[in-house]
Parts: C-alpha cells; sequence; structure tokens
C-alpha cells in the first residue's frame, strides 16, 4: 500500500490555491539539519 501523506500535502495545497490563498512552508531554522540561508530567516522560522 502506497502512503497517503503525498495525496493529502497535495489536497490541501490545491484547496488553498481554489481559495485564492498563498501556501507557506513554515519550517524550523534552527534544526540542525535544516540548509537555510540565514538572510531568509527571522526569528527561528
Amino acid at each position: 500500500m502506497t502512503p497517503s501523506q503525498p495525496y493529502l500535502l497535495r489536497a490541501i495545497y490545491d484547496w488553498i490555491v481554489d481559495n485564492d490563498l498563498t501556501p507557506y512552508v513554515l519550517v524550523n531554522a534552527e534544526h540542525p539539519q535544516a540548509q537555510i540561508p540565514r538572510q531568509y530567516v527571522e526569528n527561528g522560522k
């Protein structure tokens, strides 16, 4: 059986876009494995 996570994420994304909203991804920039340019980090996000 294939995982349902990709389908759920796609459904949420489609719902957001269909309602004229902007999808955002919030990440913990302080996580040791996060590789994010520091100029885009505000308050650890």
